[in-house]
């Protein structure tokens, strides 16, 4: 990060260029402004070119880093974006920490959420750092920090909303949607997992459904409600249990939140869905170990939105000390 600091001489800029620090003296703030201005400038218009490019380092990526890998597609959607957004010939070296403070800008603009953006810059910079470790870009650029976000205010849907979202969908004569819907909100999976969901690994008999790799790379088994297993009725004897894209269930929830009067609730969308699942089990007091691995979660940090549902353990501790 560059900035200006004072010291008994004058002024310094302080920032870092091409991975490199530089501080560059100047006897007021604004000669040292207009210096590290002045050395990027520079720095931009003399540096070489690599020859290979962001489209290429994309191609690498995918084969090299994100092939095979729960997240591959996820990776390629996001990664291309980045192309899109510099274009299909844009060296490689060309990017540097302004050029990422545009992209983000770019993609806040579009309305991605603070997550959604941080991912497509992690992209970016995958696809900079595997260039760099083949040898087609000398020096990483430097990245500003992630966004902050804030997961205290996911969306949870009451009992309510959720039914009259079933039935809006029955009425649009979207049977499908409606069954996914309740799928989702009784599982907490994934949209992307339901998707990939095939009836070989589910098992009716046992209430079970085998996820082989989630998000995180691992496998998981979620235990299915009476709910859930009546929403799969019928839906087991093809090659996919679920026909319906994200695309097409967003569009479809979209319809049904306007004919529900909540249009302009941004904050409703399909992740609600699996927000409001685990929000139940906090609720009824599940630990976070239990719900990290009902949710699939890598890590139980991702979990702490869920605190402040469960006091139970807060009750105890009482019991305790007043003991």
């Amino acid at each position: 990060m560059a900035h200006l600091r004072k010291t008994a001489q004058g002024w310094v800029a302080d920032f870092t260029l091409h991975g490199k620090r530089k501080q560059l003296a100047a006897r007021t703030k604004t000669e040292a402004r207009e210096r590290m201005a002045q050395a990027i400038a520079s720095s931009e218009q003399e540096a070489p070119s690599s020859g290979f490019t962001l489209k290429q380092a994309r191609l690498l990526s995918l084969r090299v880093r994100w092939a095979g890998l729960a997240c591959e597609g996820t990776a390629a959607g996001y990664s291309a974006d980045a192309v899109a957004f510099f274009g299909d010939d844009c060296d490689v070296s060309s990017i540097n920490a302004r050029e990422v403070e545009r992209f983000r800008d770019y993609c806040k603009a579009k309305g991605n959420r603070a997550a959604t953006t941080n991912w497509k810059c992690s992209a970016l910079q995958s696809m900079l750092k595997d260039a760099h470790l083949h040898g087609h870009l000398d020096t990483l650029p430097a990245f500003p920090q992630r966004l902050r976000m804030n997961n205290q205010k996911d969306r949870v849907l009451s009992a309510i909303e959720l039914d009259t979202f079933e039935r809006v969908f029955r009425a649009f004569g979207r049977e499908e949607e409606a069954d996914l819907l309740i799928f989702l909100a009784e599982t907490g999976c994934r949209f992307s997992e339901a998707a990939a969901m095939v009836p070989v690994h589910v098992d009716l008999a046992r209430g079970e459904w085998l996820i082989p790799k989630s998000k995180n790379g691992h496998k998981r088994t979620i235990l299915l409600t009476s709910k859930a297993q009546k929403a799969l009725e019928g839906r087991l004897n093809g090659q996919r249990v679920w026909s319906t894209s994200y695309k097409q269930f967003k569009h479809q929830w979209d319809r049904a939140k306007g004919a529900m009067g909540l249009a302009d609730d941004l904050a409703l969308t399909p992740h609600c869905l699996r927000h409001t699942c685990l929000s139940r089990l906090a609720q009824a007091g599940l630990s976070l170990p239990e719900l990290q691995a009902w949710g699939g979660h890598r890590s139980l940090a991702a979990l702490t939105r869920y605190l402040h549902l469960d006091t139970s353990g807060l009750q105890r501790a009482r019991a305790v000390l007043e003991g």
